[in-house]
């Protein structure tokens, strides 16, 4: 009988351990600013009318995030960019724009310079949902300055463009893309939930990811995804051409999340695309077909 008792007890002690469940979510601290790190190089390579071409971007940015408030499940914050650089290699020739290197000669790195330190404001969830994002237009407005007459057909097209790159739905999509990687609630090491992001940028993509607590690696949280990846409908006249494509890819993701604060330690991003783009010139209906492989990675340090 003692035995029996015993191996009774010793069952329902391992049944607990296996059970025991995380809470995955950010704890952040009223006052601090938290900072992110991100390294994205990609690889695009076009076929087009016969001839292969190949661009390679390199993009260097650091992030603050200064927690304001906290209302119940959600932080408000101000977030600003520290400092951006753009490297780029095309078969016509490189070019390099920094904030550090802006000067009147440089409009690329003058724009850069504009928006550094200059904050907008987001809310954002526990989970790394962001519910709100206000005067994001500061920093458009920032990136034009000295550009010219806003009413000019070409500035009103750069407009656009860089709308479609930094306005409220893209900055959204590009937070979320690093933030919103949290389960509903608590999980179990080898649970696995599901989430839906939509990016929108120069080009929209769909998201369907599939995350799965790995437990603890190094005394931090491990995560990781899988994600499959299409394209979706591309905003009208983007560069000046009407365009559609039909890509379709994978990601792959893993991250190592502060204890304390469910803040990214360090993360990996592997993506890879590929599919069919036609652009059609809306002046005189002429089109053409290619196709297009992009291969990319990120890496996130966070403190």
């Amino acid at each position: 009988m003692k035995k029996s008792f015993m191996l009774l007890f010793v069952f329902l002690c391992f049944t607990a351990v296996i059970a025991q469940k995380t809470e995955l979510k950010y704890n952040l601290e009223t006052g601090r600013e938290y900072f992110q790190e991100v390294i994205t190089e990609s690889k695009v390579q076009q076929h087009i009318m016969g001839m292969d071409m190949e661009i390679s971007n390199t993009i260097t940015m650091t992030l603050g995030y200064k927690v304001t408030a906290k209302d119940g499940r959600y932080y408000d914050m101000d977030i600003r960019y520290v400092s951006m650089a753009m490297e780029m290699e095309t078969p016509y020739g490189s070019n390099i724009i920094s904030n550090e290197k802006a000067d009147e000669n440089d409009p690329g790195s003058m724009m850069l310079a504009r928006v550094m330190d200059v904050p907008f404001e987001v809310r954002m969830r526990d989970d790394g949902k962001v519910t709100e994002i206000k005067n994001i237009d500061v920093l458009i407005q920032k990136m034009m300055e000295d550009m010219g007459d806003v009413t000019d057909p070409m500035m009103m097209q750069i407009g656009a463009q860089l709308q479609q790159q930094f306005g409220e739905n893209a900055m959204t999509s590009q937070i979320e893309s690093y933030s919103r990687i949290f389960p509903d609630g608590p999980v179990a090491v080898g649970d696995q939930w599901q989430a839906s992001m939509e990016m929108v940028s120069m080009m929209p993509l769909n998201i369907q990811t599939v995350y799965q607590f790995m437990g603890e690696k190094d005394g931090f949280y491990h995560i990781q995804g899988l994600s499959e990846i299409s394209s979706s409908d591309l905003p009208d006249d983007a560069s000046g051409m009407n365009m559609s494509m039909d890509m379709v890819g994978n990601q792959t993701f893993s991250a190592l999340i502060d204890k304390a604060t469910g803040w990214i330690s360090q993360a990996t991003l592997i993506q890879d695309l590929e599919g069919e783009v036609s652009a059609q010139n809306p002046m005189d209906g002429e089109s053409i077909n290619f196709t297009m492989i992009i291969s990319s990675s990120a890496t996130v340090k966070g403190r």
